[in-house]
């Protein structure tokens, strides 16, 4: 299995991401597959790894492997139903009727009902967005440089931002966990940010 953040449960059936670059839905009663996809392009010569977890949008499971395009498949048979010419750098979140994520560029994509993909906001980061979640009313967006973005979820634009936490050799973060006023964030070095916040 490949180091994306979740399997994704979805009626009788968990469906996974694999190292090799493999989805795969397995059905819960009995364990047997139901269907498998590579989600990897044949050409790549990158690590083929499913990087987040498998995310059930417009009847569909939206997926991507490491520097890879984002894709869509049928939850019947997970046959590929849609590419979208974006190269996702976070995990995919499902907000007010959208797909959202970012893209390597560092811009906020979000795709619509009829599966139409837009610039949310456009070069939000200069490095690769590592993750977003919904907190209070907004987004808390990370990136691999270590800055933290708070984000307006409808206009958008910046609320606050927190530059640089930590040094050269911690600048990824993850498991953003917001509750009440405050959001917590862990850098590769095992540090833990805890941050306070008033509601936006």
């Amino acid at each position: 299995v490949s180091q994306s953040r979740y399997s994704l449960v979805l009626g009788k059936n968990v469906i996974v991401g694999f190292a090799d670059g493999y989805v795969i839905s397995f059905r819960l009663e009995d364990g047997n597959i139901q269907w498998e996809s590579k989600v990897t392009e044949a050409e790549s010569r990158h690590f083929q790894d499913i990087v987040p977890t498998p995310t059930y949008f417009e009847g569909r499971i939206w997926i991507y492997s490491y520097q890879g395009y984002l894709k869509a498949y049928k939850l019947e048979n997970g046959s590929l139903e849609k590419t979208i010419l974006e190269k996702p750098s976070s995990n995919l979140v499902v907000h007010n009727g959208k797909l959202i994520f970012a893209n390597i560029l560092g811009d906020i994509i979000s795709i619509d009902s009829k599966l139409n993909a837009s610039v949310h906001f456009k070069k939000l980061s200069s490095s690769s967005i590592y993750q977003i979640q919904m907190w209070q009313r907004n987004f808390v967006i990370n990136d691999h440089h270590g800055n933290v973005y708070w984000i307006n979820q409808d206009l958008p634009n910046i609320l606050d931002k927190t530059f640089y936490l930590g040094h050269s050799y911690s600048t990824v973060f993850g498991s953003i966990v917001g509750a009440n006023r405050y959001v917590t964030l862990i850098s590769s070095r095992n540090r833990l940010y805890l941050f306070q916040k008033d509601v936006f």
